[in-house]
């Protein structure tokens, strides 16, 4: 790694290809790629560091932000595809590329769009602000782009209950999604009970609307109408979880179709767990957390409480 510091292209290109070779078991290496592709003064260079850095997949989240400014800046096809490609490996960590993408897709050479629409996809829920061009793309210019840019918009816009953890608050770490949602996943192949749990850093404006204009039953809280609303419209059989970060609130509730695998008391400790785990800033743990429940939902049965497993340490 040391030659990745080097004053010298071509030191530099080959400490990249060796560690693009070694894949995930150098994610060690990140933070000295994304040092060395802020640094780069060569299209070769950033080249092979983007191909190293895409070889990490999700754990090069870290170098997002250079890999989009790197690109912004690409003067060569080569090097935008490769940039390009890295964030595709990336994945839904790559959020903070969608509007470079966008940028992209809407004024840039065929192959770079299509390619850019292409990598929208990959990052999923999280490229939901690109949906508008998505939408226009698909609907317009070269039959590449549009069946890329269709594909897409259907990544982004589907509705799978048992990939659904949507962290638009950016609460938890791209590794523990990725872990989480394939746990959960397999699960649901086995239970048909799928989880689909969305954070906000806010409450959104039509929300705080109606909760400041609202009165509610007594003993039920804005939160859980929110939630109670997400339920009603979500196509999917399990529980849904939704967590504001500002103001905190987290709310627990089965769709309609999953109450008899839901009891009360288990979604209320496990509404009081994930509380628990943003208060001491355990984060990933409440991703661990909903994995145990739903294990204990499909394991065990309503007899027993998936939480006793998973109180804080």
């Amino acid at each position: 790694m040391k030659r990745l510091k080097s004053p010298f292209s071509n030191e530099v290109i080959t400490a990249a290809r060796g560690i693009e070779r070694l894949g995930p078991a150098a994610k060690a290496a990140v933070p000295d790629l994304n040092h060395a592709l802020a640094k780069a003064n060569f299209s070769d260079e950033r080249i092979a560091i983007a191909r190293a850095l895409g070889a990490m997949g999700p754990a090069a989240e870290e170098a997002v932000p250079n890999i989009a400014l790197a690109l912004r800046r690409a003067g060569f096809p080569q090097e935008r595809q490769a940039l390009m490609r890295a964030l595709a490996r990336i994945g839904p960590g790559a959020r903070m590329a969608v509007p470079t993408l966008v940028d992209i897709m809407r004024s840039g050479l065929p192959d770079d769009a299509r390619l850019a629409a292409e990598v929208l996809g990959e990052i999923g829920p999280g490229a939901r602000d690109a949906v508008p061009a998505l939408r226009m793309a698909a609907g317009s210019g070269f039959t590449h782009l549009k069946t890329t840019a269709a594909a897409s918009l259907r990544k982004i816009e589907r509705n799978d209950a048992r990939l659904g953890i949507r962290d638009n608050a950016r609460i938890f770490s791209n590794e523990a999604v990725h872990r989480a949602s394939e746990e959960l996943q397999a699960l649901a192949a086995q239970s048909h009970l799928g989880v689909l749990l969305e954070t906000y850093l806010h409450i959104p404006a039509e929300q705080a609307s109606r909760a400041a204009s609202q009165p509610f039953p007594e003993g039920i809280s804005f939160i859980d109408l929110w939630a109670m609303d997400r339920t009603r419209t979500a196509d999917f059989n399990g529980l849904y979880i939704l967590i504001c970060r500002n103001p905190l609130k987290v709310a627990v509730a089965p769709t309609p179709t999953a109450h008899a695998a839901f009891d009360q008391p288990s979604c209320v400790k496990l509404r009081d767990q994930i509380q628990s785990r943003i208060a001491a800033r355990q984060d990933d743990e409440i991703l661990r957390d909903v994995v145990a429940f739903m294990k204990g939902r499909s394991l065990h049965g309503l007899k027993n409480d998936p939480l006793k497993a998973i109180q804080p340490q």
